[in-house]
C-alpha cells in the first residue's frame, strides 16, 4: 500500500524516467520534444570543486543522542540492576531452603535430587523419592518477581509472597479412601461425600475422616502457633490433583508462603512428613474406609 502512494507522488524530470520515452514523444510529437544540451564543465571548475571540498567535522555527543536516547538508557540500566539484584537474592534464599531441606529430608527419604531444576527465573524445584508408602515427591519454590520492575511493583501492589509448595504421591498397601484439607481461605465442595467443616482448628479444616481428624488438627494447631500465617494450603485425599496426579491419585498437597528464607525451618519437612505419614495411619479404620469407598462410588454414579 506504501509503495503505491510513493510510486504515485513520485516526479519525473525530463528525461528520468524508469522507461523508454519514445511513445511518449510520438504522442506529444518532434515539436514538442524537449532537448537537452550537455554543458562540458571549465577546468577552472573541477579545479575549485576540488580544492574546496568540504572537511569532515567531528560532532559532539550532545548532538548525536537527545533526550530520548537517554530516558531509554535509563530505562535499560533499571532492568539490568533490578536483574542482576533479584538474580542474587534468589540464589541466596535458594542456597537457603535447598540445603535446609536436603539435610532434613535425607532422613525420611533416600534420594533427594541435588540442584533445584529451573523452570522459570522465579521458579525452582526438586524431586524426592524412596521411602515406604510413598512413590515419591516433589519440592518446588516459586518467588515473587524481583528480576524486572514491572513485575515486582504489582507483586508488591498485590502483597503477593513467595510460595512454597510440596507434592506427596502416595503408595498404600490397601485402598486408602480419605480426604482432609486445611486452607487459610474458605472452601466448598460441589458434591456431598460426607466432608464436614471442623470448627476451632485454628484455620478452614475440611474432612471425612471423622474422629480420626483430631490428630491432624492437633498437629495444624501445633505448627501454627510457631510459624503464623504461613499455611496457604494443605490437602491429602485420594482425589489428589497436584503436579504429580499423573503419578497417582493418593497423595497431598502443601502450599505455605513466606518472605524471608529464615521462615522456612526444619520444622517444615518435620510437619510435611508428620502429617502425611498420619494419613497412611488412617488405614487401620476399615469401617470408615469402607464407608468413604462407597460415598464415593454413589458420587460417580451420580454424576453418571
Amino acid at each position: 500500500m506504501f509503495l503505491f502512494v510513493l510510486l504515485s507522488s513520485a516526479l519525473s524530470i525530463n528525461d528520468d524516467l524508469p522507461f523508454d520515452d519514445d511513445n511518449l514523444d510520438e504522442q506529444n510529437g518532434p515539436n514538442k520534444r524537449q532537448t537537452r544540451k550537455y554543458i562540458q564543465p571549465q577546468e577552472n571548475e573541477t579545479d575549485s570543486n576540488a580544492t574546496n571540498k568540504v572537511k569532515r567535522q567531528r560532532l559532539p555527543l550532545s548532538q548525536l543522542i537527545g533526550v530520548r536516547e537517554y530516558i531509554f538508557a535509563g530505562i535499560a540500566l533499571i532492568y539490568l540492576l533490578f536483574y542482576i539484584f533479584g538474580k542474587v537474592s534468589i540464589e541466596y534464599q535458594q542456597k537457603i531452603i535447598r540445603n535446609l531441606f536436603r539435610l532434613q529430608l535425607s532422613y525420611d527419604f533416600a534420594f533427594i535430587q541435588s540442584k533445584f531444576m529451573k523452570r522459570s527465573n522465579h521458579h525452582y524445584e526438586f524431586y524426592i523419592t524412596g521411602r515406604s508408602g510413598y512413590i515419591g515427591g516433589i519440592v518446588s519454590i516459586a518467588f515473587s518477581k524481583r528480576c524486572d520492575p514491572i513485575g515486582w511493583l504489582i507483586d508488591t501492589i498485590l502483597r503477593k509472597k513467595n510460595n512454597l509448595n510440596i507434592d506427596l504421591v502416595y503408595a498404600p498397601p490397601e485402598n486408602l479412601h480419605g480426604f482432609i484439607r486445611f486452607s487459610s481461605q474458605p472452601s466448598h465442595s460441589n458434591y456431598s461425600i460426607g466432608i464436614k467443616e471442623f470448627e476451632n482448628a485454628g484455620i478452614h479444616c475440611y474432612s471425612d475422616l471423622e474422629d480420626s481428624t483430631a490428630p491432624f488438627i492437633e498437629l495444624v494447631q501445633s505448627y501454627l502457633q510457631k510459624h503464623k500465617d504461613t499455611v496457604k494450603l494443605i490437602e491429602i485425599s485420594d482425589m489428589y490433583q497436584g503436579d504429580l496426579v499423573e503419578t497417582g491419585t493418593t497423595g497431598a498437597r502443601f502450599e505455605f508462603e513466606f518472605n524471608r528464607a529464615s521462615q522456612i525451618d526444619e520444622d517444615v519437612a518435620k510437619f510435611v512428613v508428620a502429617l502425611s505419614d498420619a494419613f497412611l495411619g488412617v488405614v487401620s479404620n476399615r469401617e470408615l474406609m469402607k464407608n468413604n469407598k462407597n460415598n464415593r462410588v454413589s458420587l460417580m454414579r451420580n454424576l453418571q
